[in-house]
């Protein structure tokens, strides 16, 4: 099952003029998969499915097997050649299964923690920030509470921040555009922490379950969405940088 994300992925690198093999290689799926979901719409839902995969039961040997650097076709062979537990399903879900394990077998700590700045409009950050105690001059209103929309481009440092009364689904939408409209284009990929309003949890394979409102908003402007792990503010440092600041300057004043 492909998530959003990864449906994205594949019609942006399409859209690039990347082939459905150069997509596949770089995806980890293979180009059956690549070219099916290129025949569907970026926001469709995927269908769930309960069962288990049938190549779940391979995980070890399929460790053995990369060790011994056999190609995938040759395990497929002695899977369904397995006299206990002959596998039955289908080639492109065990060439799928095998190219995950063999990817997330490459993946070393080092990776987990590389800074990259990205090129000129790629990446968006995004987060609110919280000033209490506004020093409004209006009557009636010295002491409330302003909610501050904060974005900021990886690259360039580019700061967008508007402020509001709210939080809300609508409000963040409309900022979003509102910084769009700024900056005058879209970025590939908004990165975002695990608000509400963006992200309602996480699945069974702890990938993102977007809001769908956000997730209409990415289809319909096309940028990609991101999100950051769990606790993991560091993960969009430029913008955490950016609400600390603004935070600090109003206990200073």
């Amino acid at each position: 099952m492909l998530h959003f994300m990864e449906r994205s992925t594949i019609h942006y690198l399409k859209q690039k003029g990347w082939t459905n093999v150069q997509i596949a290689e770089f995806t980890g799926h293979h180009r059956d998969t690549v070219a099916r979901v290129l025949r569907e719409e970026v926001e469709k839902a995927p269908k769930t499915r309960q069962r288990s995969s049938a190549v779940a039961i391979y995980d070890e040997q399929i460790g053995v097997w990369l060790k011994q650097k056999l190609s995938v076709r040759r395990m497929l062979e002695l899977a369904r050649a397995d006299a206990q537990r002959a596998y039955t399903g289908g080639e492109t879900a065990f060439y799928d299964y095998v190219r995950k394990i063999r990817r997330a077998n490459q993946q070393s700590p080092h990776h987990l923690a590389l800074r990259f700045e990205g090129v000129p409009g790629e990446f968006l950050q995004i987060d609110w920030g919280e000033m209490r105690d506004m020093a409004f001059t209006k009557e009636g209103m010295a002491g409330q509470t302003r909610y501050f929309f904060a974005a900021r481009l990886k690259y360039s440092r580019y700061m967008y921040v508007s402020f509001h009364s709210d939080m809300r689904e609508e409000t963040l939408l409309r900022c979003l555009i509102g910084c769009f409209m700024d900056i005058d284009g879209v970025p590939w990929a908004v990165v975002t922490d695990n608000m509400k309003t963006a992200v309602l949890g996480r699945d069974e394979q702890h990938q993102p379950v977007w809001n769908p409102a956000y997730q209409k908003l990415a289809a319909e402007f096309k940028f990609h969405p991101d999100v950051c792990a769990p606790a993991s503010g560091n993960q969009k440092g430029a913008v955490e940088n950016l609400v600390l600041c603004r935070q600090i300057a109003n206990l200073s004043t």
